[in-house]
């Protein structure tokens, strides 16, 4: 995925320099098809929350004119928008946002490498 574009005039305070994020064919063409069904959304929202067993955990939701912000980072794969705080990009970067069955459910995963643990649920995570 490549960073497309700043929202506003986001100037940066120091250089940043990051892998990014990879979005699977999969994940792609499921944001896309939410984004047809949906008029007022953009793209899919992540963020980095307090929560969980280990203290952190992702939050992922519909990306509207309304809730991004002047500092998010906007990724873009195969017509998907991915919105990324900026805040929360340095423990996102480098992770890899599929959309797979589990059981009876599809859900998008995050496989991210760099951290160090999980919580056994999988739903929570350190760094």
């Amino acid at each position: 995925m490549q960073l497309v574009e700043k929202i506003k005039n986001f100037k940066y305070k120091e250089e940043k320099i990051w892998i990014g994020i990879t979005l699977t064919d999969t994940a792609a063409s499921k944001i896309c098809k939410m984004v047809e069904n949906d008029k007022d959304m953009l793209g899919l929202y992540i963020s980095i929350k307090r929560s969980g067993c280990y203290g952190l955990k992702y939050i992922i939701s519909k990306a509207t004119i309304n809730k991004i912000n002047s500092d998010d980072l906007i990724y873009k794969y195969k017509g998907a928008r991915l919105y990324i705080t900026f805040n929360a990009m340095h423990i996102i970067d480098g992770t890899k946002v599929d959309y797979i069955r589990e059981g009876v459910n599809y859900v998008f995963k995050f496989n991210n490498k760099k951290l160090p643990q999980t919580c056994y649920c999988g739903k929570s995570f350190s760094i």
